[in-house]
This record gives structure tokens, sequence and C-alpha cells, in this order.
């Protein structure tokens, strides 16, 4: 079972298990802040859920990035990707989450 950052407070407990849901809530939004909707996409009015999953050590690099679930648009796709590798290295990350992949959900939506 992978650690879903789109429900970090559900995982929310005592001790260990709320130091998860914490770092996961910190790492996602570090992630949506250099999310960049791509301009090609905007014109063509694309919009899709990607569904990045990725492995971190220890000290915070990012192993194994892939997309799990595509938006349907290879444009969008490739932001997903490009933003988790934007982002990293994260900070350390607690024992628990060390080289389990984490699944991360990202919406591409139009206002």
């Amino acid at each position: 079972s992978c650690p879903c950052l789109a429900r970090p407070a559900a995982r929310a407990g005592q001790g260990k298990d709320k130091k998860l849901a914490v770092f996961l809530s910190r790492l996602r939004a570090r992630i949506a802040r250099r999310k960049r909707y791509p301009f090609a996409a905007r014109l063509r009015r694309w919009q899709g859920r990607v569904v990045v999953s990725f492995r971190l050590a220890a000290g915070g690099a990012v192993s194994g990035l892939k997309v799990v679930k595509s938006s349907g648009h290879t444009l969008l796709d490739r932001a997903a990707l490009e933003a988790v590798r934007r982002a990293a290295p994260f900070p350390g990350a607690p024992a628990g989450l060390a080289a389990r992949p984490v699944e991360l959900p990202m919406l591409f939506r139009l206002r």
C-alpha cells in the first residue's frame, strides 16, 4: 500500500504517523508550487489528472519517477514529471517513507 499524497490527513495518527502525514503534506505543497501548466496545453484547452509514482531516498533524492496513470495528454504527463524533478531534492524523508513508493495525483484544470 502506497502512501497517497492526496489524503495525508487520513493517515494522520499519533507519533510517526502524524510526522509522516505532515511530511507528505509539505512534499505535496512543494511539488504543487513547481507545477507549470504547459502553454500549448492551455491553448488547446487540455485538462486532466496525472498520477506519478516515485521513491524517496533518506537524503531526499527521487528515483523511479514515472507516470502510473496518464491524463491522456503527453504534455500534461511530462509537466507532472517535471514538477517533481524541479522540487527535488526533498528534505530528508522520515524513516517510514524511505524507499517506499509514493503516488501523487496532479490535476491540470483550466479556470
